[in-house]
């Protein structure tokens, strides 16, 4: 077994300190020790999650990053947080398949590591953008919406089971 590139790791261990930092600061800054505690117990779940249990910490990481926009901590320092939970994911699941022998060339890693880069930019930006527009939803617009994303995921699900089955 070879262990996941130095490359890969570096860029794990940066989304893990961007993705702790900003939470922590986010809830210092809003006096929450409680969600100060919950980002450093989510932090360590990372370091221990497998490719098993980085979903898991996908999920506590973006409701810790939610739950302080909503508890008043600095939106902009919990979007990031959360970018960088995602990140975070995808790294984990990268470490985890690069466990298996020679699954990726080094060339497939560095353009896997830059399209990630540019996706997770992209989507900061656009999160960042979206927190200075006042968009104003119905709520049966809201619930065909809902019901709308629930639907493709499930779609989405069958479809990527029936894939690999």
């Amino acid at each position: 077994m070879r262990r996941a590139s130095p490359a890969t790791a570096a860029a794990f261990f940066a989304s893990l300190a961007l993705f702790a930092s900003s939470l922590v600061l986010g809830y210092g800054i809003a006096s929450r020790w409680l969600g100060e505690a919950a980002v450093l117990g989510s932090t360590l779940g990372w370091i221990l999650a497998g490719r098993r249990r980085a979903s898991l910490c996908l999920s506590i990481s973006v409701v810790t990053a939610a739950a302080g926009i909503l508890l008043g901590a600095s939106a902009p320092l919990m979007i990031l947080g959360a970018t960088a939970s995602l990140g975070l994911w995808d790294l984990a699941r990268a470490r985890a398949g690069a466990k298996s022998p020679e699954r990726y060339s080094r060339a497939y890693e560095r353009l896997r590591l830059r399209s990630l880069a540019i996706a997770l930019a992209c989507g900061l930006v656009l999160a960042l953008i979206a927190l200075s527009a006042r968009v104003t939803i119905r709520f049966p617009l809201m619930a065909a919406m809902a019901i709308a994303v629930f639907v493709c995921l499930d779609l989405l699900r069958r479809f990527l089971s029936g894939r690999q089955g």
